[in-house]
């Protein structure tokens, strides 16, 4: 087809056309970024988080990057159980050193948001935001006393027990 067109003078004509020729470079470049989004490797993390022995139920746990990687987060279940996610829900974290934080916050009733148009609503009322049950060293990744290091192609469970 390519030699027909150019016999017929019209691949000349389509190369020279410079909205053409960009229009061209433009799709290819779209086309060669089409493979999805990637990131750097994972490796999985899971663990079990204590206080005095006991397990911590619904605690986040966030690894703190120490050198360039992404921070992981994660929530334990009712036996302390938790597994990381950086990018994708369960991929892990990045090999390297992290500080480790964790922090578990009282349930209580949600608020509704306000309605302007009720007659009693003042704009100056804010609700409280829930507050961290754990030592507040804990939520700090300077103060937690808390590291983990993360190893590609080995097991990476860790096990936190904090002190009430």
């Amino acid at each position: 087809m390519a030699r027909d067109l150019q016999s017929q003078g019209k691949l000349t004509y389509l190369c020279r056309s410079p909205a053409i020729s960009l229009g061209l470079m433009v799709l290819g470049v779209f086309l060669s970024g089409c493979g999805g989004p990637t990131h750097p490797p994972t490796h999985a993390v899971s663990g079990i988080i204590r206080i005095g022995g006991s397990p911590l139920a619904d605690a986040i746990v966030s690894f703190v990057p120490s050198s360039g990687q992404s921070p992981a987060n994660g929530q334990t279940d009712d036996s302390g159980y938790f597994t990381l996610t950086s990018f994708m829900r369960g991929d892990g974290a990045m090999e390297g050193s992290y500080a480790v934080t964790i922090m578990k916050f009282e349930k209580g009733e949600s608020t509704p948001v306000a309605d302007v148009s009720d007659e009693n609503y003042d704009p100056n009322v804010v609700s409280r935001p829930p507050r961290n049950l754990l030592d507040k060293k804990y939520a700090n990744a300077q103060t937690s006393g808390l590291t983990a290091t993360v190893v590609a192609g080995q097991e990476n469970s860790f096990e936190f027990d904090l002190k009430k």
